[in-house]
């Protein structure tokens, strides 16, 4: 979800936020213990066993601004903020090259980021 703001007839700006779920083809299989942990096992009975994808949420907040080049051809470019949630006992599943991550917790990672691209037709 966002917007777009035309700044004159050759410049534009945009802000959006986003959200999508990364899962992994690797399915984690868990026997249940004896010990049923509040709600998540609950109707689960012991020695059973529970098969699971790992799943993240990846969040981004992206600002960015545009020039026209040519007729229908403009360049874009701008500032990301990335969030990942995930499970605790799940493994992250993205995350930028390098290591400028912030790990805020055990769930939690944060990092910035930036984009740029081509864009051909109207803006």
């Amino acid at each position: 979800m966002g917007g777009h703001i035309r700044l004159g007839s050759r410049a534009f700006m945009e802000i959006d936020v986003g959200a999508a779920s990364v899962t992994s083809e690797k399915v984690r299989i868990e026997t249940i213990s004896g010990h049923l942990d509040g709600i998540f096992n609950q109707d689960e009975t012991p020695g059973t066993t529970r098969r699971e994808r790992p799943w993240n949420t990846h969040s981004r907040l992206r600002a960015q601004l545009g020039a026209k080049l040519a007729k229908g051809i403009w360049v874009y470019g701008g500032a990301t903020f990335n969030v990942l949630a995930k499970e605790t006992d799940h493994p992250v599943l993205i995350r930028p090259r390098g290591d400028y991550a912030k790990r805020v917790n055990d769930n939690v990672e944060m990092w910035p980021g930036f984009m740029a691209g081509i864009r051909f037709g109207r803006s």
